[in-house]
């Protein structure tokens, strides 16, 4: 029975994210991302990214996935990509970026 209840709360729960970003979002996607937006600019040598106008600091350990692989280089970052992503703040009071994930061009950002 307990076993029962974990399958049907797993089926519930992938079922709910399935319908809250449809079809074309990966399984390694969360169901919300903490920020998101538009990049506006990135530089890999300066670790600098501008998204939705705001110049952020890229981490040396970020991780990008993509639609289409989980684990995907920081070089398929492009300008006018549409992202949801991460920061944490650092020991000097900046924001770095750890995680981005890119995301559908048709996508529709939920309220926040």
């Amino acid at each position: 029975m307990k076993s029962f209840k974990r399958l049907l709360f797993i089926l519930l729960s992938l079922g709910i994210t399935t319908i809250a970003w449809g079809a074309e979002m990966p399984a390694y996607y969360p169901a919300s991302f903490n920020k998101h937006g538009t990049i506006d600019r990135i530089s890999i040598n300066t670790a600098e990214i501008v998204i939705n106008d705001s110049l952020q600091s890229l981490s040396t350990n970020i991780k990008v996935h993509s639609l289409v692989t989980e684990h995907s280089s920081i070089h398929v970052l492009k300008k006018g990509m549409s992202i949801g992503y991460s920061t944490i703040t650092m020991r000097n009071g900046n924001r770095d970026v750890v995680e981005i994930w890119i995301l559908p061009k048709n996508h529709k950002p939920f309220s926040e």
